[in-house]
C-alpha cells in the first residue's frame, strides 16, 4: 500500500506488498525453492540463471536496506516510512512527517557511476503526482548509489553512495 493512504483505506485496500524480512529465507524462495528439481537432477546451468537474476534481487534488497538506514538516521525527524506508486510511477522511499508536513523522497540506484543530478530530476518530476499535502509541503530529496559520477551541490538533495552509508553504520 502506497505511504500516503490513509489509515482507513489501508484497511480495506488489496493492493499490499508482502516482502519476507530475513534474508536468507527470501533468498532460499527467490532461487532454491523455485528451482528445487533442477537442483537435485544436478543442472549445472541454474547457477547462470540465479547469476542473471541476482543483480535485480540485490537492488530490492538495496532499496530495502536504504530504507532502514534513512529510519536510522532521520528516526527523530520523520514519523512514517515506505514506498509509492501509483500507476507507472514508483518511488522507492517516501518519510513523511505528517505533524510538520515534511516528506522525504528517496530513489535507489544499484549501480555504479550514477548520474546523480538526472536522477534528482526525475525524482522531481515524478513527486508531483504525489498527492500529500501538495502545497504545503517541504521537501527533501535522497538519492542512493554504490557510487557517483559527480556529486552535485543542491540545497534539499542528499546523496549517499554505499561507502559512506558504510562509515556511517560503523559509527
Amino acid at each position: 500500500m502506497p505511504i500516503t493512504k490513509s489509515s482507513k483505506s489501508k484497511l480495506k485496500s488489496k493492493n499490499s506488498l508482502y516482502v519476507i524480512k530475513d534474508n536468507f529465507y527470501d533468498f532460499w524462495f527467490k532461487f532454491v525453492y523455485l528451482n528445487k528439481q533442477e537442483i537435485e537432477r544436478g543442472h549445472e546451468n541454474i547457477l547462470s540463471k540465479i547469476k542473471r537474476n541476482f543483480d535485480q534481487y540485490v537492488s530490492f534488497k538495496f532499496e530495502n536496506y536504504c530504507k532502514e538506514f534513512l529510519e536510522n538516521q532521520f528516526y527523530e525527524k520523520y514519523t512514517s516510512f515506505g514506498k509509492w506508486w501509483h500507476k507507472d510511477n514508483e518511488i522507492d522511499i517516501i518519510a513523511l512527517n505528517e505533524e510538520k508536513k515534511e516528506i522525504l523522497f528517496g530513489e535507489c540506484k544499484w549501480q555504479e557511476n550514477v548520474d546523480a543530478l538526472s536522477i534528482f530530476n526525475k525524482l522531481k518530476e515524478k513527486t508531483k503526482a504525489v498527492d500529500w499535502n501538495s502545497n504545503k509541503r517541504k521537501e527533501t530529496f535522497a538519492v542512493f548509489a554504490k557510487s557517483f559520477k559527480t556529486k552535485p551541490q543542491i540545497n534539499n538533495l542528499i546523496l549517499y553512495e554505499l561507502k559512506d552509508i558504510e562509515k556511517m553504520m560503523q559509527k
